[in-house]
């Protein structure tokens, strides 16, 4: 199964990935936003895909809200194994799948732009 988390999953980009990804029916996917109450459109999508969409509270810039999210995340995925002391989530924007860098593996924002270039190429 396709495990996604999609920040700001409430309008614009972010509600469109996770349309696109509901059309595999291999996926899981984790929307956030900061605040799921008023996110009408994404509601809907969950409610029509429970299976598929779990809705989470999220701001990026609240670590503890980070790690409220972690450990949601982590008791609906089974096997998944990652530290909640030092994650660092990488933008869907650098990556096609969500991922998971300890700090020494992060990449640069020279190897983000690098990578956004050549998904963006082969569309």
């Amino acid at each position: 199964m396709l495990r996604i988390l999609i920040t700001g999953a409430n309008r614009g980009i972010g509600l469109e990935l996770v349309r696109e990804y509901l059309q595999r029916d291999d996926s899981l996917i984790f929307a956030t936003c900061r605040h799921p109450e008023s996110a009408d459109a994404l509601q809907a999508l969950a409610q029509e895909h429970p299976d598929q969409v779990k809705i989470l509270a999220l701001d990026v810039t609240d670590r503890a809200m980070i790690d409220a999210a972690i450990r949601q995340i982590v008791a609906q995925v089974d096997g998944w194994n990652c530290s909640t002391t030092t994650p660092e989530f990488i933008p869907m924007a650098c990556f096609p799948t969500p991922v998971i860098h300890r700090p020494s593996a992060i990449s640069t924002p020279k190897r983000c732009s690098k990578s956004f270039r050549s998904i963006r190429s082969r569309q």
